[in-house]
């Protein structure tokens, strides 16, 4: 039996949040994914979901400022 992960998305405002997936080298569990899952946190990102190895992030955005920069809020 394949299990299908799932991933439920509330709809917000365009462009409230950018959302990142990620690769990580090694499992959740092993020293140096947590350091970069904490680090990622401490920069603002929030973990939404992972699967394996794949780690979902989102950071609330603060503004568009043109069409190719993103200012990321820092809090």
């Amino acid at each position: 039996m394949t299990f299908i992960p799932r991933i439920l998305l509330k709809k917000s405002p365009k462009g409230d949040y950018i959302y990142r997936l990620e690769l990580l080298k090694h499992p959740l569990k092993h020293p140096d994914s947590k350091d970069y899952i904490s680090f990622m946190e401490e920069m603002g990102a929030e973990l939404v979901a992972t699967y394996h190895r794949w780690v979902y992030f989102r950071k609330k955005l603060l503004r568009v400022n043109s069409l190719y920069t993103l200012i990321l809020n820092p809090n």
